[in-house]
């Protein structure tokens, strides 16, 4: 007796497309989840940053800023400065995909460590489907995300 053979797949063809199926999602979740972390590292950076601008004001006795650019917005990059407007460290990108507006372009710490003189400011970061604020205490010239 002769076996006909039926349409159909085998099990070695159904295994083959699952493990293929799976590599697939290996790969791309996690491309897709630090598309929504992005705007939230970028709030952390710079938060860091502002405290080592503020960090440096102190320790320094010297005023120190930093600078959001170009001016006017919508910003791309962020650099440190001393109070003669001698660059301190790198400048640092705001990645693509981040939008980031901020009450002003310029965030001045004292030898104190307030800063812009006593004002409360923030910066917001837009993310594809995040929205992260940074705020900054003018008074005290803590930084922190909200």
């Amino acid at each position: 007796m002769k076996m006909q053979s039926k349409p159909g797949f085998t099990l070695m063809e159904v295994l083959m497309v699952v493990v293929l199926l799976g590599i697939f999602a290996l790969i791309a979740v996690p491309r897709f989840a630090n598309v929504k972390k992005l705007s939230y590292t970028t709030a952390r950076e710079l938060v860091g940053d502002l405290r080592n601008t503020r960090s440096l004001a102190i320790n320094t006795g010297v005023s120190h800023y930093l600078k959001l650019l170009p001016s006017g917005g919508p910003y791309t990059e962020y650099k440190i400065f001393d109070k003669d407007d001698n660059q301190v460290g790198d400048t640092q990108i705001i990645p693509d995909g981040v939008t980031c507006t901020a009450t002003t372009d310029t965030f001045s710490f004292n030898y104190l460590g307030s800063c812009n003189n006593g004002s409360d400011d923030s910066i917001t970061l837009v993310g594809e489907s995040e929205t992260y604020t940074v705020y900054i205490t003018g008074i005290t010239g803590r930084a922190y995300i909200q």
